[in-house]
């Protein structure tokens, strides 16, 4: 596997977590 894309997908999966929070709010 490559190194990189290991990191770019983990940083993807936190985009899209902190993504949901900010447009779901409390939900």
């Amino acid at each position: 596997m490559n190194r990189k894309f290991i990191l770019y997908s983990e940083f993807i999966v936190f985009r899209l977590k902190q993504g949901a929070k900010e447009i779901n709010g409390p939900l």
